[in-house]
């Protein structure tokens, strides 16, 4: 497994949908996407089972403990050499998987790749 996408979510029912579909987009062969939900109390729970079948997600419910502990829970759960991080609320410009992978392999002195961000709303 290459890439692990992380998106940790408390309470972004109104943006995870979309969240989660732009990874979806980008997965690649050697990809999975692990879905993480720190306590949730909005519809969140139930977005992220709507995808409980869909090959090469996984879902994982927890209690509330905080970003820190959601996103290092999810980090320890992946399988990937390489991590990328979103929260519910971010997306994921296509190609984004693709594009990080063949620049980070270019060289052994790259430790982190990134992209830039974009802000809407």
């Amino acid at each position: 497994m290459d890439v692990s996408i992380i998106i940790t979510n408390y309470n972004k029912s109104e943006y995870l949908r979309e969240a989660i579909d732009s990874t979806l987009r980008n997965l690649i062969s050697t990809s999975e996407v692990i879905i993480i939900d720190d306590g949730s109390t909005d519809e969140s729970k139930e977005i992220m089972k709507s995808y409980s079948n869909h090959p090469g997600v996984r879902l994982i419910f927890k209690e509330n403990e905080g970003v820190i502990k959601t996103r290092n829970r999810a980090v320890e759960e992946a399988y990937g050499r390489y991590i990328i991080q979103l929260d519910g609320d971010d997306i994921m410009e296509d190609g984004f998987v693709s594009k990080a992978l063949s620049k980070i392999q270019e060289s052994d002195n790259i430790g982190i790749v990134y992209g830039q961000t974009s802000f809407c709303g």
